[in-house]
């Protein structure tokens, strides 16, 4: 189960180095965020994209942490609008995809976790503005 957006925003049957993918690396470039070491170097990975939200929001806390108020919501519609743009559009087709073909007891925990996490992120940014923050 390919577990990037370029192919399963296609149903599962899109291409690798795809649409999503050229998105998601200008999306990576805008908000500063560089792959790390030994990732690969597909951006639209779905544990990159996780990877992604966890610097935004550990960039939001240190803006908060420092009293930049305005720093921190602009990192918060930054995350939001790449969950409501791209990732929230293919993680639940891509998580049940990984279900139903799972053989292992560890796919449905850790979709679950992952959905959970998502649901998480989802609700908290809830209040940001839905505009692209560029």
């Amino acid at each position: 189960m390919p577990p990037y957006a370029s192919v399963q925003l296609e149903e599962g049957r899109g291409n690798l180095w795809g649409e999503a993918t050229a998105w998601v690396q200008a999306y990576f470039d805008r908000a500063g965020f560089r792959l790390p070491d030994g990732s690969g170097g597909i951006p639209d990975h779905f544990s990159l994209e996780l990877l992604f939200l966890q610097h935004l929001t550990a960039s939001e806390a240190g803006a908060l942490e420092r009293g930049a108020e305005e720093e921190a919501a602009a990192l918060r519609e930054v995350r939001q609008y790449f969950l409501q743009q791209h990732l929230l559009r293919w993680a639940e087709p891509f998580l049940e995809r990984v279900e139903a073909a799972a053989e292992a007891d560890f796919y449905p925990t850790f979709c679950a976790l992952a959905r959970r996490l998502l649901e998480s992120e989802a609700e908290y940014i809830a209040g940001a503005a839905s505009r692209s923050p560029w």
